[in-house]
């Protein structure tokens, strides 16, 4: 992990992107949100400051829709890099995904709201349903993190945007 010096840089240089129009907030937050799961990951492992896990977390909490999604604002100039980034209910799992797994991997993290926004998320992704192979996928496993699904019913969704032939079971990038 880098020094948590250079995170304001990286904060700077993310706001700067967005404001030229070249890349869309939902990147940045899905950027944030993947960094805090790797760093919450990785804080068994290496010395992780859990301020600035909080910090992002935070930042990602204020984002929340009331209706428990995740705000997506912004444009993609590289469309390569949107995966997903057209369904809230992608947005909503990952982001979702990465808070739970912060939540439950880092004690020490204290944010305000943080099991409130993960109880509206959780709502949200039940009441959703995902039209997409990636969103379903993405929202079974956000559910399952959260706690709110068992095993059982991450098996059931996925078995239910799947398809079968000749004894093979195989989803499609639709």
């Amino acid at each position: 992990l880098r020094p948590t010096a250079h995170v304001p840089t990286r904060r700077r240089v993310l706001l700067g992107l967005w404001q030229l129009g070249l890349i869309g907030l939902h990147v940045a937050d899905r950027l944030r949100a993947a960094r805090l799961r790797r760093s919450s990951q990785g804080s068994g492992l290496v010395s992780v400051d859990s301020s600035v896990l909080a910090a992002a977390a935070t930042w990602l909490v204020q984002l929340q829709n009331s209706e428990g999604s995740f705000k997506s604002i912004g444009n993609v100039i590289h469309t390569e890099m949107m995966g997903g980034a057209g369904s809230s209910i992608a947005l909503t799992a990952f982001v979702a995904s990465a808070l739970a797994k912060a939540n439950t991997e880092v004690p020490a993290l204290a944010v305000s709201g943080l099991p409130q926004a993960l109880q509206k998320a959780g709502a949200f992704l039940s009441g959703s349903q995902s039209l997409d192979t990636y969103s379903g996928l993405l929202r079974a496993h956000a559910m399952a993190l959260s706690g709110l699904w068992t095993s059982l019913q991450v098996a059931d969704a996925a078995l239910a945007i799947s398809s079968a032939t000749t004894g093979r079971r195989f989803w499609t990038s639709s």
